[in-house]
């Protein structure tokens, strides 16, 4: 009986787990979770301060190009989403949700840099959406 109960304690011991290791597994899933969270909103290249933030409801790319507006040397396009909200961008406004620049208002395209998805800022590429 003695031998029995001595092994059984031997045999048992190695077995205990830590009551804390399931709390630092998840603070640690947490916290690479947050990092990510983190370095995807971090903008890689430095702007320039004469930007107009804007923030809008809906994401760029479910709006649609309905209209350029041209008033002297001032132009606005005018986009439109599936929910038939109207929306007015002119140049150098900076989407901050999606870290979008709008560059230029022709009268027939408007041309756009996605920051969040350029590596090179020195040259980056413009986007054009067309009516």
């Amino acid at each position: 009986m003695r031998k029995s109960s001595n092994l059984f304690l031997f045999f048992t011991m190695p077995c205990i787990a830590d009551p804390f290791y399931g709390d630092v597994a998840k603070n640690r899933d947490e916290v690479i979770i947050e990092n990510n969270v983190l370095t995807e909103n971090i903008m890689p290249c430095a702007l320039p301060n004469t930007l107009s933030n804007i923030s809008l409801p809906v994401k760029f790319e479910q709006l649609k190009l309905i209209g350029i507006l041209k008033k002297g040397q001032q132009a606005k396009a005018i986009l439109i989403n599936d929910k038939k909200q109207i929306f007015d961008l002119k140049v150098n406004d900076f989407l901050l949700d999606e870290h979008i620049q709008i560059t230029r208002i022709d009268l027939k395209s408007l041309h756009y840099i996605d920051w969040h998805k350029k590596k090179d800022c020195q040259h980056p590429k413009e986007n054009v959406m067309k009516l």
